[in-house]
């Protein structure tokens, strides 16, 4: 019994000697990383920019009573990390991630069964982010488990579909406006700020869970809109969301050279 208890011993103070020696080997160098989640948008006004009222004085508006505000749901979120780490304490990276397709449907109305509603419909969104990250964790090892928090400053490449917006009615009758605002891409500047852990499973191999909130910047449309049913073309005030943001949660696996 003796025995067994010795045995016992010296093997738990081996598997603990190896969980710290895990923590002490997160040293100096290079390491890359690739990641995957999902990304859930907050609420966002996209509207039309009235900011250019007096540029283009024709614009899109909502029925009365309502507002632009909407949602874009929830998407994937897959990115790769390329970073060096200075000390068991602060790491700089480089990460690059893309999100999307977003979609967004809001319609208003109809109020009786006599008169027509609208929909406002927007696909294809897209947003690539290059950001220059800054990582700090505690130089402890939890059970191998290290967390961190970070931020991060970038540019977003943000890209928006065909804005559509036609009427619907409750009887079956054929809608009456069928118009479409171009897409357009843009570039923004974009910061995020986020924590999570990373578990070590040897001197080269991490994995991790985190979670972000990042700033794409600004998602704009064109000013061309085309009326399909009569064929008729234009410019309207361009739509654009300020600061939309979003929640991200995401599983990493980390290889240190």
């Amino acid at each position: 019994m003796k025995r067994v208890l010795t045995i016992a011993i010296l093997t738990t103070s081996y598997v603990i000697s190896a969980v710290e020696d895990i923590g002490l080997k997160k040293t100096p160098g290079v390491y890359f990383s690739v990641e995957a989640g999902a990304s859930l948008s907050t609420k966002i006004l996209f509207a039309p920019n009235w900011d250019l009222m007096g540029v283009t004085e024709h614009s899109w508006t909502p029925p009365v009573s309502d507002s632009f505000e909407t949602n874009f749901g929830t998407n994937k979120c897959i990115g790769a990390i390329i970073g060096y780490q200075f000390n068991p304490i602060i790491s700089a990276e480089f990460s690059y991630d893309y999100r999307g397709k977003f979609r967004s449907i809001r319609a208003y109305g109809p109020t009786t069964d006599t008169t027509h509603g609208e929909v406002y419909s927007i696909n294809c969104i897209s947003s690539q982010t290059v950001m220059a990250n800054m990582q700090l964790s505690p130089d402890v090892s939890w059970g191998g488990f290290v967390p961190y928090i970070l931020g991060g400053i970038g540019v977003a490449i943000n890209k928006t579909g065909e804005l559509r917006n036609y009427d619907v009615y409750n009887q079956a009758v054929p809608i009456s406006f069928d118009t479409r605002l171009r897409g357009k891409t843009c570039h923004s500047f974009a910061w995020q700020v986020g924590l999570g852990a990373h578990y070590l499973l040897s001197k080269h191999w991490q994995i991790g869970l985190g979670y972000r909130y990042i700033d794409i910047g600004k998602l704009v449309t064109s000013e061309y809109y085309t009326e399909v049913l009569t064929q008729q073309t234009g410019t309207v005030l361009p739509f654009i969301a300020k600061h939309p943001g979003f929640n991200e949660i995401l599983a990493s696996l980390v290889y240190c050279f």
